[in-house]
């Protein structure tokens, strides 16, 4: 008898809960002055443990009509069950979503995410749905239709491996007496072949996205394994038109070939939001640099531009050097592990002397020699806005190090002079060490003092 007692009662407490939470009750609620409301959160619980379902249509209703601490109360207990597509509008971040990601994640890097719980679910569960979808066997329509819940969102997808498609090969019973008409069949319609699935459509439902790292990781030595075939670029293409408000994207580790290197850079020319664009270790030549030029002389207001790992050489470091001397955007550029010798480094030093942006310049890991070493230690003696200049692993020699120890003297405003295996000799090393230093010690100084005048003048009257 209790025990079909206490199901009466839940049902009951249950109903009182769905009335509260259903549309048709909202101005009942407000002439209560809430107070039913506290009466049946105090039971809660006993109703969650049942599994009784909280409607999601009717969740904008509850939140309405609890208290703040209420609600707080409520989002500690609230299913993790309810469609994303009710309570990502109406439940801030905080304790609902913290719950979320602790239960798929236990051991979750919240610091990656600006510690934001929901921004962190947000990410990692579309991030999980793209990259575990199989093209052949799961349905893409109930995938477009899961994605479509976050559209409204902005945030950041990384996509590090797909689900490849095995391509099977095109067998034809030669004995057919219909072989004629299937021929024709497939001359006409010939088969498009792809190997991942259809990222136009993916990212048409997820238009504003601000940032897109497309990083897929070899799963073998052979290339073709993570490589971009022809259908599946033009794909990636075409959802990239879909991204208005890109603000970083990300493509390396080879996923594009040389040619749709060059397409990418020649596309992004139109976009006018893109500040930052990494095309590290896709290993593309000088011939693409004619197009990196283009777009360093666009209207794109593009701020880093990271080309570390590639095969750029002399050739290729003259054609971004001649947009840079016309560019007055870009702050930071990356031209590290690269093939750069002293003609394209000297002529880059050269184009250099008239950019009046670049903070951050990285040319360690290339080719350059004592004439490439002695024109940047002409830089660093002029360009007083430069804040960090890498040359490490470059067979510069003592001679241009002396000429860089003299340099360092004075330019009071570089902090970050990276030297290391350029065979410069001890003492020049020491130098360059104590000006970098002194430059540091007096930024600081010179923050400190900004920061105590402004604090006396709110007393100023």
């Amino acid at each position: 008898m209790d025990t079909v007692g206490n199901s009466e009662r839940k049902k009951v407490l249950h109903k009182r809960l769905l009335a509260l939470s259903s549309p048709g009750q909202e101005a009942s609620c407000s002439r209560r002055s809430k107070v039913p409301l506290a009466v049946s959160l105090a039971l809660l619980p006993s109703i969650i443990i049942c599994y009784y379902p909280i409607p999601g249509p009717g969740l904008q209703n509850l939140k309405d009509n609890a208290e703040t601490e209420q609600w707080r109360q409520i989002l500690e207990l609230l299913p993790l069950t309810i469609p994303f597509k009710y309570t990502l509008p109406i439940i801030d971040n905080g304790i609902y979503w913290e719950r979320q990601c602790l239960q798929r994640w236990p051991s979750s890097d919240i610091w990656r995410y600006n510690d934001n719980w929901k921004t962190m679910l947000i990410e990692r569960v579309v991030q999980e749905a793209i990259e575990n979808f199989a093209p052949e066997t799961s349905d893409f329509d109930e995938l477009q239709h899961f994605l479509k819940a976050f559209k409204d969102y902005d945030y950041r997808l990384q996509i590090l491996k797909l689900q490849k498609i095995e391509r099977k090969p095109f067998v034809v019973d030669l004995s057919l007496e219909d072989f004629d008409d299937l021929l024709d069949e497939f001359i006409s319609k010939p088969e498009i072949h792809t190997s991942f699935l259809n990222l136009e459509k993916v990212l048409a439902c997820l238009s504003n996205l601000n940032e897109f790292n497309f990083i897929l990781t070899p799963s073998s030595m052979d290339p073709d394994s993570h490589q971009l075939s022809i259908p599946d670029f033009n794909s990636l293409l075409k959802g990239l038109c879909r991204l208005k408000n890109l603000k970083k994207f990300r493509c390396s580790n080879g996923v594009a070939s040389n040619t749709q290197v060059e397409i990418l850079f020649r596309h992004f020319i139109t976009y006018s939001s893109l500040t930052e664009l990494n095309m590290s270790y896709n290993f593309f030549d000088d011939k693409c640099c004619d197009s990196i030029g283009q777009l360093l002389l666009s209207k794109c207001p593009l701020q880093v531009l990271v080309l570390k790992y590639n095969r750029i050489a002399d050739n290729g470091a003259i054609a971004i050097a001649s947009a840079l001397s016309v560019n007055k955007m870009l702050r930071k550029l990356d031209l590290s592990l690269n093939w750069i010798g002293d003609i394209g480094g000297e002529f880059l030093a050269k184009c250099l002397s008239a950019n009046e942006t670049i903070e951050d310049l990285d040319l360690s890991n290339n080719k350059l020699e004592h004439q490439g070493g002695v024109a940047f230690a002409v830089v660093l003696a002029n360009l007083m806005h430069l804040r960090r200049l890498s040359l490490a692993d470059n067979n510069i020699g003592e001679e241009a190090g002396k000429v860089f120890s003299t340099a360092a003297k004075g330019n009071l405003s570089i902090l970050e002079l990276d030297i290391k295996f350029c065979n410069f000799a001890p003492d020049d090393e020491d130098v360059i060490h104590r000006c970098l230093m002194r430059n540091r010690m007096n930024l600081y100084s010179s923050e400190d003092e900004s920061r105590k005048n402004s604090t006396a003048s709110k007393y100023i009257i």
